[in-house]
Protein backbone atom coordinates (compact mmCIF):
# COMPACT_ATOMS: atom_id res chain seq x y z
CA UNK A 1 0.00 0.00 0.00
CA UNK A 2 2.93 2.07 0.71
CA UNK A 3 3.26 3.25 -2.87
CA UNK A 4 -0.80 4.12 -4.04
CA UNK A 5 -0.57 5.96 -0.54
CA UNK A 6 2.37 8.17 -1.17
CA UNK A 7 0.20 8.86 -4.78
CA UNK A 8 -2.80 9.55 -2.65
CA UNK A 9 -1.45 12.06 -0.25
CA UNK A 10 -1.45 15.27 -2.76
CA UNK A 11 -5.25 14.08 -3.71
CA UNK A 12 -5.79 14.44 0.25
CA UNK A 13 -4.20 17.30 0.87
CA UNK A 14 -5.80 19.06 -2.22
CA UNK A 15 -9.30 18.03 -0.58
CA UNK A 16 -8.30 19.30 2.84
CA UNK A 17 -7.14 23.00 1.05
CA UNK A 18 -10.76 22.89 -0.18
CA UNK A 19 -10.03 22.87 -4.01
CA UNK A 20 -12.29 21.12 -6.49
CA UNK A 21 -12.17 17.67 -5.33
CA UNK A 22 -14.88 16.89 -2.42
CA UNK A 23 -13.66 13.59 -1.33
CA UNK A 24 -10.88 11.23 -1.62
CA UNK A 25 -12.00 7.31 -1.50
CA UNK A 26 -8.97 4.61 -0.96
CA UNK A 27 -9.94 0.90 -2.12
CA UNK A 28 -13.24 1.51 -2.56
CA UNK A 29 -14.18 1.05 -6.27
CA UNK A 30 -10.71 1.73 -7.07
CA UNK A 31 -7.32 2.29 -6.24
CA UNK A 32 -8.55 5.67 -5.59
CA UNK A 33 -12.02 7.35 -5.96
CA UNK A 34 -11.95 10.85 -6.55
CA UNK A 35 -15.36 13.28 -6.49
CA UNK A 36 -15.06 16.51 -8.14
CA UNK A 37 -17.70 18.79 -7.87
CA UNK A 38 -18.18 18.02 -11.40
CA UNK A 39 -17.66 14.63 -11.18
CA UNK A 40 -15.39 11.47 -10.54
CA UNK A 41 -11.71 10.07 -11.03
CA UNK A 42 -11.25 6.58 -10.77
CA UNK A 43 -7.73 6.14 -10.71
CA UNK A 44 -5.91 2.29 -11.10
CA UNK A 45 -2.13 2.51 -9.66
CA UNK A 46 -0.20 0.10 -11.08
CA UNK A 47 3.58 -0.30 -9.06
CA UNK A 48 6.49 -2.14 -10.85
CA UNK A 49 9.77 -2.76 -10.02
CA UNK A 50 12.45 -1.45 -12.36
CA UNK A 51 14.20 -4.75 -14.01
CA UNK A 52 10.63 -5.74 -15.13
CA UNK A 53 10.62 -3.53 -17.92
CA UNK A 54 8.73 -0.48 -19.50
CA UNK A 55 4.83 -1.11 -19.80
CA UNK A 56 3.45 -2.59 -22.79
CA UNK A 57 -0.37 -3.11 -23.73
CA UNK A 58 0.06 -6.49 -22.79
CA UNK A 59 0.86 -5.53 -19.37
CA UNK A 60 -2.51 -3.52 -18.63
CA UNK A 61 -4.61 -5.86 -20.03
CA UNK A 62 -3.63 -8.97 -18.99
CA UNK A 63 -5.53 -10.97 -16.15
CA UNK A 64 -5.19 -8.99 -12.88
CA UNK A 65 -4.40 -5.92 -15.24
CA UNK A 66 -5.15 -2.20 -15.03
CA UNK A 67 -7.37 -2.25 -17.82
CA UNK A 68 -9.30 -4.74 -16.87
CA UNK A 69 -10.25 -3.51 -13.46
CA UNK A 70 -11.11 0.25 -15.32
CA UNK A 71 -13.49 -1.83 -17.27
CA UNK A 72 -15.40 -3.08 -14.77
CA UNK A 73 -15.48 0.27 -13.53
CA UNK A 74 -16.98 1.63 -16.93
CA UNK A 75 -19.39 -1.36 -16.93
CA UNK A 76 -20.72 0.27 -13.30
CA UNK A 77 -20.75 3.94 -14.20
CA UNK A 78 -21.66 4.16 -17.48
CA UNK A 79 -24.34 6.92 -16.64
CA UNK A 80 -21.68 9.17 -13.98
CA UNK A 81 -18.85 11.64 -15.67
CA UNK A 82 -16.27 10.13 -14.92
CA UNK A 83 -12.69 9.64 -16.09
CA UNK A 84 -10.75 6.41 -15.88
CA UNK A 85 -7.22 6.83 -15.01
CA UNK A 86 -3.97 4.52 -14.87
CA UNK A 87 -1.32 5.47 -12.91
CA UNK A 88 1.77 3.54 -13.83
CA UNK A 89 5.21 3.49 -11.92
CA UNK A 90 7.39 3.37 -14.45
CA UNK A 91 7.19 4.36 -18.20
CA UNK A 92 5.42 3.08 -21.33
CA UNK A 93 7.65 0.93 -23.62
CA UNK A 94 7.93 3.57 -26.95
CA UNK A 95 6.07 2.44 -30.13
CA UNK A 96 3.83 0.18 -28.14
CA UNK A 97 0.03 0.27 -28.69
CA UNK A 98 -0.03 1.61 -24.64
CA UNK A 99 0.91 4.75 -25.88
CA UNK A 100 -2.17 5.61 -27.64
CA UNK A 101 -3.89 5.98 -24.16
CA UNK A 102 -1.47 8.53 -22.93
CA UNK A 103 -4.21 11.11 -24.57
CA UNK A 104 -7.63 10.98 -23.41
CA UNK A 105 -9.87 10.64 -26.18
CA UNK A 106 -6.70 9.49 -28.99
CA UNK A 107 -7.69 6.36 -29.02
CA UNK A 108 -9.30 5.43 -32.57
CA UNK A 109 -6.12 3.10 -33.45
CA UNK A 110 -7.65 0.19 -34.94
CA UNK A 111 -5.02 -1.71 -33.50
CA UNK A 112 -5.31 -1.15 -29.85
CA UNK A 113 -9.00 -0.85 -30.28
CA UNK A 114 -8.91 -4.55 -31.66
CA UNK A 115 -6.28 -5.77 -28.99
CA UNK A 116 -8.92 -3.83 -26.27
CA UNK A 117 -12.03 -5.61 -27.74
CA UNK A 118 -10.58 -9.05 -28.64
CA UNK A 119 -9.08 -9.43 -24.29
CA UNK A 120 -11.97 -8.30 -22.81
CA UNK A 121 -14.23 -10.01 -25.19
CA UNK A 122 -16.53 -7.11 -26.42
CA UNK A 123 -17.05 -5.86 -29.55
CA UNK A 124 -15.18 -2.98 -30.98
CA UNK A 125 -17.47 -0.11 -30.86
CA UNK A 126 -17.77 -0.76 -26.92
CA UNK A 127 -14.39 -1.09 -27.07
CA UNK A 128 -13.88 2.50 -28.64
CA UNK A 129 -16.77 4.32 -25.47
CA UNK A 130 -14.57 2.54 -22.66
CA UNK A 131 -11.29 3.35 -24.13
CA UNK A 132 -13.31 7.33 -24.77
CA UNK A 133 -12.77 7.43 -20.93
CA UNK A 134 -9.43 6.25 -20.22
CA UNK A 135 -6.34 8.01 -19.53
CA UNK A 136 -3.12 7.08 -18.66
CA UNK A 137 -1.67 9.80 -16.28
CA UNK A 138 1.83 10.85 -17.21
CA UNK A 139 4.52 8.87 -15.12
CA UNK A 140 5.54 9.87 -11.82
CA UNK A 141 8.47 9.89 -10.91
CA UNK A 142 10.25 7.06 -8.94
CA UNK A 143 9.39 6.16 -5.20
CA UNK A 144 11.61 8.39 -3.75
CA UNK A 145 10.71 11.22 -6.06
CA UNK A 146 7.19 11.33 -5.10
CA UNK A 147 7.97 11.38 -1.23
CA UNK A 148 9.92 14.25 -1.70
CA UNK A 149 7.22 16.02 -4.21
CA UNK A 150 5.06 15.09 -1.00
CA UNK A 151 7.13 16.65 1.11
CA UNK A 152 7.72 19.80 -0.69
CA UNK A 153 3.41 20.26 -0.82
CA UNK A 154 2.88 19.55 2.94
CA UNK A 155 5.74 22.45 3.58
CA UNK A 156 4.55 25.01 0.79
CA UNK A 157 1.68 24.60 3.40
CA UNK A 158 3.47 26.08 6.53
CA UNK A 159 7.03 27.52 5.22
CA UNK A 160 8.01 28.05 9.05
CA UNK A 161 7.96 24.17 9.49
CA UNK A 162 11.36 22.74 9.92
CA UNK A 163 12.24 20.25 8.31
CA UNK A 164 12.05 17.11 10.83
CA UNK A 165 8.17 18.19 11.66
CA UNK A 166 7.44 18.11 7.75
CA UNK A 167 8.52 14.32 7.44
CA UNK A 168 6.43 14.03 10.58
CA UNK A 169 3.41 14.92 9.04
CA UNK A 170 4.29 13.23 5.87
CA UNK A 171 4.67 10.03 7.61
CA UNK A 172 1.53 10.12 9.92
CA UNK A 173 -0.81 11.32 6.67
CA UNK A 174 0.41 8.15 5.02
CA UNK A 175 -0.39 6.03 8.22
CA UNK A 176 -3.64 7.00 7.97
CA UNK A 177 -4.17 6.25 4.35
CA UNK A 178 -2.47 3.13 4.53
CA UNK A 179 -4.67 2.08 7.17
CA UNK A 180 -7.73 3.79 5.34
CA UNK A 181 -6.71 1.69 2.59
CA UNK A 182 -6.52 -1.17 4.38
CA UNK A 183 -9.91 -0.83 5.83
CA UNK A 184 -11.51 -0.61 3.29
CA UNK A 185 -10.19 -3.65 1.66
CA UNK A 186 -11.06 -5.55 4.77
CA UNK A 187 -14.16 -4.37 4.33
CA UNK A 188 -14.23 -5.63 0.66
CA UNK A 189 -13.32 -8.81 1.14
CA UNK A 190 -15.82 -9.91 4.40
Amino acid sequence: FRYQAEATLPFCLYCALGQEIEAVVPEHLEDIAIELRSGWRFIQIKSRNPERGLWRLRDILADGGALRSLFRMHQQTLDVRATLELLLEGAPQPGDLIGHLCIQGDHRDTELVRAVAKTLQIDEHDATHFLDRVVLLGPPSPRPGIRDTNLCLIHEQNPSLDHPTVQQIHERLIEEIERAMRESTSDSTS
